[in-house]
């Protein structure tokens, strides 16, 4: 939005020291004499009193300037307009996420690693219990422990080997 423009007539006339001073927010001598030697007061000629319009056009054009200046350059050769586009998407993305979640229709991280470690551990039961169900139908493991201790080895080697692997996680 571009600021307007000052109107070239006059709006008001000279300003005493005290009007200055409670226009500015009940402002100190020194405040007063800051902005004077800045130039943003300007004299009348007669001491203590000011040009009430080309004062309000200096105090315009200083914090104009001191708003660019405390706003700072772009980085990359960016502009401004670009900049708030870029963080309204964000923002607006950010709240996106949000009625999702309160919606339900996003599940947290969190969730999901609780599900899947139960999935897992279900797995891992169930693979540990295959020589026992084993031995149920195949009675000479009961003889021969070698044959029940081999495949017990690999299970176990093959859930170890599973465990030891750090998962990849695409983001």
């Amino acid at each position: 939005m571009k600021a307007k423009r000052v109107p070239d007539e006059p709006i008001i006339g000279d300003i005493a020291r005290w009007e200055l001073a409670w226009l500015l927010g009940d402002c100190t001598e020194e405040t007063l004499n800051r902005y004077s030697d800045l130039g943003i007061l300007i004299p009348t000629g007669r001491k203590g009193v000011w040009n009430g319009d080309a004062t309000i056009r200096a105090f315009a054009r200083y914090h104009m300037d001191v708003f660019r200046r405390k706003r700072g350059p772009m980085p990359d050769g960016q502009d401004a307009g670009a900049t708030r586009h870029a963080l309204a998407q964000a923002n607006l993305r950010i709240a996106e996420v949000r009625l999702a979640t309160e919606e339900g229709k996003l599940i947290s991280f969190a969730d999901v690693q609780d599900a899947w470690t139960t999935v897992i551990n279900m797995i891992r039961a169930g693979i540990m219990a295959i020589p026992g169900r084993c031995a149920l139908e195949l009675p000479h493991w009961e003889e021969q422990p070698h044959d029940r201790a081999v495949v017990e080895r690999e299970i176990n080697d093959l859930l170890t080997g599973l465990a030891d692997t750090p998962p990849k996680v695409q983001a």
